[in-house]
C-alpha cells in the first residue's frame, strides 16, 4: 500500500472512533438549571423534575419543570402523553434561543411515583 492510502485509512479509523465516542458520552446530570447559561450551549445534560407547564403544538411541545429556569423543547410528529405534575427525566442538548435557555430533548422517561 502506498503512503497516501495508509494515511487515508488511519484518518478514517480515527474519525470512526471519535464518532463512536461522541455518541456514547453520558450527559451531565444537572440538579439546578439556575447555574446554566448561554456558555453551556451544545452541552449534553440530563435533568429530572416535575412538569409545571405544558404547551403543545403540532410537531413541538414545550415544557417547564418546577423550580427550573429552562424550557424543554420536544420535537415530535406524533402526540406525546405528558401531564402536569408528572415527574420526568430528560436528556438532551442545551440551546440558547431568543435570550432563553432551552433543552432540546433527545430522550424522555416518565418516572413512576411510589
Amino acid at each position: 500500500m502506498n503512503l497516501t492510502r495508509k494515511l487515508f485509512l488511519l484518518l478514517l479509523l480515527i474519525l470512526l472512533f471519535l464518532t463512536f465516542l461522541a455518541n456514547n458520552i453520558q450527559p451531565k446530570i444537572i440538579k439546578d438549571t439556575n447555574k446554566l447559561s448561554y456558555k453551556n450551549t451544545d452541552e449534553k445534560i440530563s435533568l429530572q423534575g416535575k412538569i409545571h407547564e405544558i404547551k403543545t403544538y403540532p410537531e413541538v411541545t414545550y415544557l417547564k419543570l418546577e423550580n427550573q429556569n429552562i424550557t424543554i423543547v420536544i420535537f415530535t410528529k406524533t402526540p406525546i402523553n405528558l401531564n402536569k405534575n408528572q415527574t420526568i427525566k430528560i436528556e438532551g442538548k442545551v440551546s440558547y434561543n431568543k435570550n432563553e435557555l432551552q433543552l432540546i430533548a433527545d430522550k424522555i422517561q416518565i418516572k413512576i411515583q411510589n
